[in-house]
């Protein structure tokens, strides 16, 4: 019970001196930047196993120093580099807040290496990161 109330004081005081929560990674596969990134994104895969063919989603986390990134246009798109094609699909992206995003409509036609690029434009710059998978 002390536990929570605790819980429930942090968050109050957080919110209500606008600061954000710092950015928990734990769960997220970090995605290995392009270049000298200020950014770091972690994804994770809302499916338990990818699969050929089928539809999946991700949640995307966008941090700057420990801070969420809610005001980010991320997009998202995957490669066959040794293919030299794409998907045959447009993700759709929707920002959840709190530097969270969800990505919906990713599709890989083919078993092989697929690379996932992703694209976040930010205050005039852009940064990449990229994240392989082997199907």
């Amino acid at each position: 019970m002390k536990l929570s109330i605790l819980s429930a004081t942090f968050l109050m005081t957080a919110f209500a001196t606008g600061h954000a929560l710092a950015c928990d990674f734990s769960q997220y596969n970090l995605a290995s930047p392009s270049g000298t990134n200020k950014l770091t994104l972690g994804y994770q895969v809302s499916e338990s196993a990818l699969a050929v063919d089928q539809h999946f989603s991700l949640q995307v986390l966008i941090c700057e120093n420990d801070t969420p990134v809610s005001d980010a246009t991320l997009r998202v798109d995957a490669t066959m580099p040794a293919h030299r094609h794409g998907m045959n699909y447009r993700p759709a992206v929707t920002s959840l807040g709190q530097g969270e995003y969800q990505v919906d409509g990713l599709l890989f036609h083919m078993a092989g290496h697929w690379q996932m690029v992703f694209d976040v434009f930010i205050e005039q710059r852009k940064e990449q990161f990229l994240a392989d998978q082997q199907l």
